[in-house]
């Protein structure tokens, strides 16, 4: 899947899922254990989208394969950190805002680069995946509240970024 497309266009492809769970935590201002919470469920979503789609090639070809060569693994995450932390920069992203319509434009330049090359299907799970890691970003932890009391499991600026993201996976 990977050969079909510019080193460029595929880092698009394989980092808008991370932005779009990034973009969540954030959304929610949840507090510095919350984001936290957030941003480790995220990982684990996406993770976990290689283990619900076996068959699908994209997704494959973007979660790393838990019982592949650790050390290449790793060295392609902070490869992909360094790369997305530029990004961050040279967009001048300063504001949960902005990194939602950042997370948005991303999705819709991947799926524009995914939709001539890619099987309907794949792209279709590909969509369910992202939107399903948003929605398990948004439902790791309270909003408001204190000490855990109180608060909403999914605030309004999380339920309008999530709205986002489904329209344009429909």
């Amino acid at each position: 899947m990977q050969e079909n497309f510019t080193e460029d266009q595929w880092f698009t492809i394989s980092s808008a899922p991370s932005l779009i769970g990034s973009a969540m935590a954030v959304a929610g201002r949840s507090g510095v254990m919350g984001t936290m919470k957030e941003v480790m469920t995220s990982g684990q979503a996406l993770a976990a989208g290689g283990d619900k789609y076996p068959s699908n090639s994209l997704i494959q070809a973007i979660v790393p394969d838990s019982g592949g060569d650790r050390a290449a693994a790793k060295e392609q995450m902070l490869a992909t950190r360094e790369k997305f932390m530029e990004q961050l920069k040279e967009q001048g992203i300063k504001s949960p805002e902005d990194m939602a319509d950042f997370a948005i434009q991303s999705l819709e330049s991947a799926l524009a680069l995914l939709a001539p090359v890619a099987s309907d299907q794949d792209v279709a799970e590909y969509k369910e995946w992202v939107v399903e890691t948003g929605q398990a970003v948004a439902e790791a932890a309270k909003e408001g509240g204190f000490l855990g009391m109180g608060g909403q499991q999914v605030s309004d600026a999380e339920v309008a970024f999530l709205d986002r993201v489904r329209t344009i996976a429909a």
